[in-house]
């Protein structure tokens, strides 16, 4: 069971979406370089 259903079992409704855009992809894909390359 997913967790959309789930909630909806408990009688809640999933309010914020969980997917990244490109954008945040590629900043946090940069950010984890950047601290691995510094190490």
């Amino acid at each position: 069971m997913d967790d959309a259903n789930r909630l909806e079992s408990l009688g809640y409704k999933q309010e914020l979406t969980r997917s990244l855009s490109r954008l945040t992809n590629y900043g946090m894909t940069l950010s984890v370089v950047s601290i691995t390359s510094g190490i």
